[in-house]
């Protein structure tokens, strides 16, 4: 009875069974016939269940050296393949701890075979985890664009908080930027940089980065020009005495230089409704905005009406005007 089961259970299906042993035949002559070979493999440790109140303060390997052996096919398919070795650290405790590195914590094929682990062992120690929050403060390289000058940087945000071991998140005092180039800028910008952290075990809880706003400005100058001091609204000939000023004033450097080589800052006298006779009067200064007059020298200059029209007097300041001269130059330090 039971003979008569066993064949009929091998003639149901014949030709499937058939083709799976064929299968299996092949891949036992394929695995087994195949060419072997050993190649090293960097695995990078990772670490899994850290505590959330530890913190690992020392540097150490983050990869191990791993050579394999197995099938050739395997073996090649193992270099792209990302590997890694699972260190569980759920029990971890503060102090010293050693890892010991085992072929078992790392997954490969059955056929492929682990020949040498180095290092062997990896030594951490753990601490407890502190929170600081510190000042960042910006690094600068380079010079600004002539003429211009750097009012300020502004940081946001301007402090972070770090996390790390208590040891070395009480050494930090600030926090500095990587280098910011301002070599040649002439305009306010603003940059997103990161932070320097590479003297420390720590990390910055958030973005690693701060925006910085940079503020320039155009240098502000002092300038002493002498110019002629002309009458207006009179049909009469005049005299003015002295028929020169000196104008102490400030403003934009690009400002000045321009308004000096144009001669656009002016001294006017009005003497509109006087006749004939001497006069005191102050003569009013004319600029381009954003100069600012600081002061004049004389503050009053002596005008003589004559009773002859303008074509009957030979000496005329408001004829011709005579040119500017520049007498000092300084550059002023900006307030603030």
């Amino acid at each position: 009875m039971k003979a008569g089961k066993t064949q009929r259970f091998w003639r149901k299906n014949i030709g499937l069974k058939l083709l799976a042993l064929a299968f299996a035949l092949f891949l036992w002559f394929f695995v087994v016939g195949e060419e072997k070979a050993e190649v090293s493999l960097s695995v990078p440790l990772e670490l899994v269940n850290m505590p959330d109140d530890l913190v690992i303060s020392n540097e150490f390997n983050g990869a191990i050296d791993v050579r394999v052996y197995g099938p050739r096919s395997l073996v090649r398919e193992l270099v792209t393949r990302r590997l890694s070795h699972v260190v569980d650290l759920a029990k971890a405790t503060p102090g010293k701890m050693t890892l010991h590195i085992t072929p078992e914590g790392i997954r490969l094929p059955g056929e492929v075979q682990v020949t040498r682990i180095h290092p062997s062992q990896v030594n951490l120690v753990l601490e407890p985890l502190a929170r600081r929050e510190a000042p960042v403060e910006a690094v600068l390289k380079g010079a600004i664009a002539a003429d211009y000058e750097l009012k300020g940087v502004e940081l946001k945000p301007a402090k972070v908080v770090l996390s790390g071991a208590v040891r070395e998140v009480a050494k930090v005092k600030k926090v500095l930027t990587r280098p910011i180039d301002i070599s040649g800028l002439s305009v306010s910008t603003k940059a997103v940089v990161g932070l320097d952290l590479h003297r420390y075990h720590l990390r910055v809880v958030g973005e690693p980065q701060v925006t910085a706003y940079i503020q320039v400005e155009e240098k502000i100058i002092r300038e002493s020009l002498v110019i002629p001091v002309e009458g207006a609204g009179v049909a009469y000939g005049y005299k003015i005495d002295p028929r020169n000023i000196e104008v102490s004033m400030q403003g934009p450097v690009s400002v000045l230089r321009d308004a000096a080589r144009k001669q656009d800052i002016r001294a006017v006298v009005q003497l509109g409704g006087l006749g004939p006779g001497t006069y005191v009067r102050r003569p009013v200064i004319k600029a381009p905005a954003g100069v600012e007059i600081e002061t004049v020298k004389p503050k009053s200059a002596r005008v003589t009406i004559f009773k002859e029209k303008h074509s009957a007097v030979s000496d005329q300041p408001s004829a011709k005007r005579s040119q500017i001269s520049n007498l000092k130059f300084e550059i002023k330090k900006a307030d603030g």
